[in-house]
């Protein structure tokens, strides 16, 4: 976003891409002005989620990542020492609170060439849940004192955790370096943001969420007090994941015909959800909310949302032990009732159930090509940790690094590219 040479030295502070799929950065990569989330698209080595970590970056899950960045350094007066240190953070909005990288935020840039005065970084990686800051290889010799896997309590660790709000920055101040009777500091920083902002790239996700009374004036089926996994862990999961492709996830309160006594909730920290109690439809009873004709017929056409605007209903137990079941375009025509809801089982949901029953919506891919699920073309491109898997089986209150999560651009083996129908096809995005 901003590089500001600090005179007289005259030092270059930049992040670039590497362009040309090198796995490596020099003098002529071109410079960026925003950064991503990583996909862990070179990172998995089969479905049991052990994942790539050499020192070699083809062999190593943030150089390997099509979602990599780099940081390079030119300074002309240093030329010939071989490297050079920065540190770098991921910030708030306000350019000054710290998100990440407080402790020891320092990297090892390397010259790339004797005398060029060019220094630049391994790869880097963004994500957006401490869970995905794992230990991972420097790239540099274990002999090295700045070599070897690096956790994120050390200095030269290669990922920070951010948000699709914040910024990252990177600041270079060498060690002080006599100029005639003048010692200079020469600090030198860049601000770049998440995502694309000029022009937007982010989307908005809204999404209507209802939670049934298990009968006319009973309990919610569901819990939904403060501590709630509604709250803590379905909604929280799914804004995670459609965040780290620049999709914001948001729940917003649908009107509800006041015969249901509808009860608007709004719960969660430090990022609100919001979802709308209701009485089920009367002609329903505990046993009808079990049936397909219950579901579709009786709940949907009751509980309408805003047009283009997916609804997703906490109701009875589903069929088959389905932690859910959704209704995208590829199912039913837009104008029916139930298109664009998703069912959750209240028992049988796992931590990503919402995530991936959404995706069903938003990437309304053909039931026939594997039940409209993700068809594996293999390593690094696992099933079992691809959001949209196919008879995954998941343990039902476990979050972890190898959980299916991922959303990968890249074709599968029915020529279904799931990113490219979410961000550029699906109906249910919004300007941000």
């Amino acid at each position: 976003m901003s590089k500001t040479p600090a005179a007289p030295l005259d030092a270059i502070v930049e992040i670039v891409s590497d362009s040309k799929g090198q796995h490596a950065v020099d003098a002529n990569s071109p410079a960026v002005n925003f950064v991503r989330f990583g996909l862990f698209d070179g990172a998995f080595v089969d479905d049991s989620g052990a994942f790539r970590n050499e020192a070699s970056e083809t062999l190593n899950f943030v150089g390997a990542d099509s979602r990599r960045f780099y940081v390079r350094v030119t300074d002309r007066i240093r030329a010939g020492t071989g490297r050079v240190f920065v540190t770098w953070r991921t910030l708030l909005p306000d350019l000054r609170s710290v998100v990440d990288g407080a402790v020891d935020p320092k990297i090892v840039l390397l010259e790339t060439g004797r005398g060029t005065g060019v220094f630049v970084s391994k790869a880097l990686m963004l994500v957006n849940s401490n869970l995905d800051k794992q230990p991972v290889h420097s790239g540099l010799p274990d002999a090295d004192p700045e070599g070897g896997v690096r956790l994120g309590t050390m200095s030269n660790y290669r990922i920070r955790r951010a948000t699709m709000l914040d910024f990252i920055e990177v600041e270079y101040n060498p060690l002080q370096i006599k100029i005639g009777p003048l010692t200079n500091f020469a600090s030198t920083r860049n601000f770049t943001p998440v995502f694309q902002r000029n022009p937007e790239a982010r989307r908005r996700f809204p999404v209507h969420v209802f939670v049934l009374r298990s009968a006319i004036g009973g309990q919610p089926v569901v819990p939904i007090d403060s501590q709630a996994t509604l709250w803590n862990r379905d909604l929280r999961i799914a804004a995670e994941v459609y965040e780290r492709i620049g999709v914001r996830f948001e729940t917003i309160p649908a009107a509800v015909d006041a015969g249901f006594k509808p009860l608007v909730l709004r719960e969660g920290s430090p990022r609100p959800f919001t979802a709308v109690l209701v009485d089920p439809p009367s002609a329903l009873d505990t046993t009808q909310l079990l049936s397909e004709r219950g579901r579709n017929v009786a709940v949907s056409p009751r509980f309408p949302g805003l047009p283009d605007t997916v609804r997703i209903f906490y109701g009875g137990q589903l069929q088959e032990n389905a932690a859910g079941i959704s209704v995208s375009d590829a199912l039913s025509r837009k104008d029916e009732p139930h298109n664009s809801t998703s069912f959750l089982d209240p028992l049988e949901r796992r931590a990503h159930t919402v995530a991936h029953e959404v995706g069903h919506l938003l990437t309304a891919k053909a039931q026939g090509s594997n039940q409209g699920h993700f068809a594996t073309p293999g390593p690094p491109l696992t099933d079992a940790q691809n959001l949209m898997h196919f008879a995954t089986v998941e343990p039902k209150n476990t979050e972890e690094f190898k959980a299916p999560k991922r959303i990968w651009d890249a074709p599968d083996t029915d020529s279904f590219n799931q990113f490219e129908a979410i961000l550029n096809k699906s109906r249910f995005l919004r300007p941000f």
